[in-house]
């Protein structure tokens, strides 16, 4: 999955931006939260990852 952030516009003064991935749209907020957003989506992402991987390895020395 790849992350975009693309500028959505001017809200009081604030530059907006938002995070899309295959024409979906995740997160709107500031540059940094923005930048904070992918930084804990990328984290949870490589926990399910090493959290899958641990299931399969156990499951094939289990037969």
């Amino acid at each position: 999955m790849t992350l975009k952030i693309t500028y959505a516009g001017t809200m009081r003064g604030q530059k907006l931006y938002t995070v899309t991935s295959g024409g979906d749209r995740f997160f709107t907020g500031t540059l940094e939260e923005v930048k904070r957003y992918i930084l804990i989506h990328n984290t949870k992402v490589r926990e399910r990852k090493e959290a899958a991987q641990t299931v399969i390895a156990v499951m094939r020395n289990a037969s």
